[in-house]
């Protein structure tokens, strides 16, 4: 058995209050609402409704620009918003509104970087607009800028501000590196070069700057030359680099470079040896590298563990032109989630080193609303969410969380070898499963694995005689009774009609019947030590495809086939075997002739499953020759129209397996509930016939991909 997590998705679109459809950014602030980054406005959601935010004509100080890209909130309680056109603006929480984080009516400069200090302070800049120091006191903001201008920079080209492991400033600009100093003065440290990026180590800090030199800086001593990358890096800001423990990253055109700050010199790591990575940490601020070509290098900080995902084909690289990814660390449950623009969401089981793609499909029931996903955040309920372009909002809510699979292989194949064909209960209470691997599986009524054997094909049925011997039905390998294995033989006409069985069923005077799938309707027949079979049903071809089997509370058989169903009393029938009656699609009776499963409630009732027009309930009756049939589909309310498999549970309501979900029907109420399970596709496509009720009660479901108790 395995543990596993299960989701399903809400999806959320203007229709629902949403600002626009295309979600660029998510947040949670710290008061628990969620903040929308859209392409047309902000959006806050409060579990229930939205409140939209949009620019303002007027002086109301308002949302800079209708298209927001980041959302961050500092520990004064305001939140910052990056948006478009490289404007800041700055909302205030305790007061719900926008404010001047300025102080002074400069809130229109353009800025687009962001960092806030150990100490809470904002730091702003911009490559044309020099940079900004933002204090808040008492929830009052003042700031002081530092341009060309006012004569503390020498130009207003800034590439980055960074603060030290001492608390220190460092202004890296285009002509020069400058050091804040603790009056909030700035001193000149170089003046000629362009400096791209800094990065502290112990108490010294590296710089880099556009020629490829890396200088080195220690308290009371001049900047020096330490090391130089074998190639230039761009004039106004450094190709992407990140700090792997004691080292420094470059990646360039050329490649990955390593710079060890504790030996003060470059290194070789062919694993970190990717052109133009772009690097994006998650949650836990581990690495994960793309470079273009589909390929995702995922480092793990602590131990500086690499693996490769590949997470897009060449052909949709070339397609979306730009990778953009997210990337979750779900550590409650051991997942990590990613989202990728152009391939829709990934999500690893990182314990049982599996991949699970999620992506959209038009037509199918999905887990993305659209393959081109631009952000993934966690909240703190555990709920993932995710911004796509131009089709709003995927709220996946993670459900069932420890809900119990059963695999009779290793959960890990991926060749089906989980996909169960058959599953039904013994007399004594025990379960027996076949799987499409050929395996027969016997479970106690705990579920504890007790026995498995394996046959040539997949068996697909299972009944026990009035003899307590077990009938066993195979998909091309014939009947097996006992130890003695029946074939069909062309030269014999009172052998098996067809080697493939769909169904065996015991009637109320113990006799069997043989649904075979090419051959009819058989009964075995106990003559001299053997059995021999008659034969039914062996008028169309689709007359002769019997699918499924069973009895209502008269005794009167219903045979399900691809010619619709066959109802008749068999005692009539082996008098003549023309004594039946036919409803099917061509006397307008059933919506689909093709039948996959048959089930008798404890009201009499009969339940038919259909191929693509959902089910059919009727209500038996001693005139057989006049039967209704009320119908149901997925305009009802029914998750899928093709319903495979059909139980009842204590409480009187009808469980379906269909083709992709299950649903629960009241029949008292006609009220629809729709259920998925898993967090696979495979393990929410259930198998036709292949579900039973338990002896406790329990509810037994198939799949393609496990077996799902339910109780």
């Amino acid at each position: 058995m395995h543990a596993s997590v299960d989701v399903h998705p809400t999806f959320i679109t203007t229709s629902d209050g949403l600002a626009n459809n295309s979600v660029r950014y998510l947040f949670q602030d710290s008061k628990g609402f969620i903040w929308m980054g859209t392409l047309d406005g902000l959006s806050r959601y409060d579990g229930h409704s939205f409140v939209t935010f949009r620019p303002e004509s007027g002086d109301k100080i308002s949302l800079a620009n209708h298209h927001v890209k980041k959302i961050q909130e500092d520990r004064n309680g305001f939140l910052w918003f990056i948006t478009a056109p490289e404007l800041m603006s700055c909302y205030d929480l305790k007061h719900d509104c926008f404010v001047d984080f300025t102080g002074c009516g400069e809130y229109r400069r353009p800025y687009n970087k962001i960092l806030e200090t150990a100490v809470g302070d904002i730091w702003l800049w911009h490559h044309q607009s020099g940079c900004r120091k933002i204090v808040c006191k008492d929830g009052i903001h003042s700031s002081v800028s530092f341009t060309k201008e006012n004569g503390k920079l020498s130009t207003n080209a800034v590439n980055s501000v960074y603060e030290d492991e001492q608390g220190v400033i460092w202004i890296c600009t285009q002509l020069g590196l400058f050091q804040v100093t603790e009056e909030g003065y700035t001193q000149v440290v170089q003046d000629s070069l362009s400096f791209v990026g800094a990065m502290s180590f112990r108490h010294k800090i590296f710089f880099v700057t556009s020629d490829g030199g890396i200088y080195e800086k220690s308290s009371g001593k001049n900047l020096f030359l330490t090391a130089r990358l074998p190639w230039k890096l761009s004039a106004f800001n450094t190709y992407e680099s990140c700090r792997l423990q004691n080292d420094w990253v470059f990646f360039t055109p050329e490649g990955g470079e390593v710079f060890s700050m504790s030996e003060k010199r470059l290194i070789h790591d062919s694993s970190l040896d990717i052109r133009l990575g772009k690097c994006e940490k998650d949650n836990l601020n581990n690495l994960w590298i793309s470079n273009g070509t589909g390929l995702v290098h995922y480092i793990d900080v602590r131990t500086r563990a690499v693996r490769i995902f590949r997470l897009m084909s060449d052909e949709k690289v070339k397609l979306i032109g730009d990778e953009r990814y997210h990337i979750i660390q779900d550590v409650p449950r051991g997942l990590i989630w990613i989202s990728t623009y152009g391939n829709g969401l990934f999500v690893y089981d990182s314990q049982k080193e599996e991949m699970t793609h999620y992506s959209y499909h038009v037509d199918e029931f999905n887990r993305v609303n659209s393959d081109f996903l631009l952000y993934a955040m966690g909240d703190r309920t555990g709920n993932i969410w995710l911004g796509s372009e131009y089709s709003g909002i995927a709220l996946l809510s993670v459900l069932n969380d420890g809900a119990t699979y059963i695999y009779p292989e290793n959960e890990k194949l991926v060749d089906r070898s989980n996909t169960i064909r058959m599953v039904t209960c013994m007399e004594n209470g025990d379960v027996r499963v076949g799987n499409r691997r050929g395996g027969l599986f016997a479970y106690d009524c705990h579920l504890n694995l007790l026995q498995r054997n394996y046959y040539h094909l997949s068996v697909f049925a299972l009944k026990e005689d009035d003899k307590g011997q077990v009938w066993m039905g195979t998909r091309g390998n014939g009947l097996c009774i006992g130890d003695r294995w029946y074939v069909h033989r062309a030269d014999d006409v009172n052998s098996l009609a067809h080697n493939h069985i769909y169904d065996i069923y015991r009637d109320y005077r113990d006799r069997m019947w043989i649904g075979t799938f090419g051959g009819g309707l058989d009964l075995a027949v106990y003559q001299k030590n053997d059995f021999v079979f008659r034969h039914f049903l062996k008028g169309s071809f689709g007359e002769q495809e019997v699918r499924t089997i069973t009895a209502d509370r008269n005794h009167w058989m219903w045979v399900g086939t691809n010619n619709g169903i066959y109802v008749f009393h068999p005692d009539s029938l082996l008098n003549d075997s023309r004594q039946y009656y036919v409803y099917n699609l061509d006397n307008g009776k059933i919506r689909s002739n093709e039948i996959r499963n048959i089930f008798c409630d404890s009201k009499g009732r009969m339940w038919i499953g259909t191929t693509g027009k959902g089910f059919s309930v009727c209500q038996s009756r001693q005139t057989y020759d006049q039967l209704e049939f009320r119908h149901y589909d997925e305009d009802d309310g029914l998750v899928n129209n093709v319903v495979q498999s059909i139980v009842e549970d204590r409480d009187g309501k009808i469980w379906l397996g269909t083709e992709y979900g299950m649903s629960r029907f009241d029949p008292d109420t006609e009220v629809f509930d729709s259920f998925f399970f898993s967090a696979i596709m495979p393990g929410n496509v259930y198998l036709e016939s292949s579900a039973c009720v338990m002896k406790n009660g329990h509810l037994l479901f198939s799949t393609s991909a496990s077996i799902v108790p339910s109780n």
